[in-house]
């Protein structure tokens, strides 16, 4: 028999998946898609129809178990939508707390990932284990930037 968190994740990694496969094949009409599991905290994913920088974000909502909504920009209405954005970018993370009304607007990938990997308690236990994780975030955040630069942002004849 499964444990109960290892059911909660293999749910909460099925729906991202599927979510996100829903979105790449069949792009939705609204503007937003939501999971609630009926705690004290929502949650708020602002970013674009696209995995990018928010499939990290959206599977370590899924894997928290967290009631989220994913706000979807339309990359049509983007050039009106930037200025109004903190640094003129997304992702963007809104987070409210449902009893208190306490929210935090979080913009930038890299800091929302590790305010939820510190919510979820996935960062580790012990500074070792913190240190480890560091590492292996900061080589992800290096391999990710040279995929993007080689492969994205590159001419297909210099690929």
């Amino acid at each position: 028999m499964e444990s109960r968190s290892t059911i909660q994740k293999k749910s909460a990694i099925n729906f991202y998946f599927t979510s996100s496969i829903t979105m790449i094949l069949a792009p939705s009409t609204s503007n937003s898609l939501s999971y609630d599991n009926g705690s004290d905290t929502s949650y708020t994913l602002f970013y674009f129809n696209f995995h990018g920088l928010g499939a990290c974000l959206r599977a370590l909502l899924c894997l928290g178990n967290a009631s989220w909504t994913n706000k979807i920009q339309a990359m049509s209405d983007w050039p009106q939508v930037k200025p109004t954005t903190p640094f003129g970018t997304l992702p963007i993370l809104y987070e409210v707390n449902i009893t208190t009304r306490e929210s935090i607007e979080i913009p930038e990938s890299g800091a929302i990932e590790r305010h939820l990997g510190r919510k979820f308690k996935l960062m580790g236990d012990t500074p070792k284990e913190l240190t480890l994780n560091d590492v292996f975030y900061t080589q992800a955040v290096m391999l990710n930037t040279k995929f993007v630069a080689k492969v994205v942002w590159t001419f297909a004849e210099v690929r």
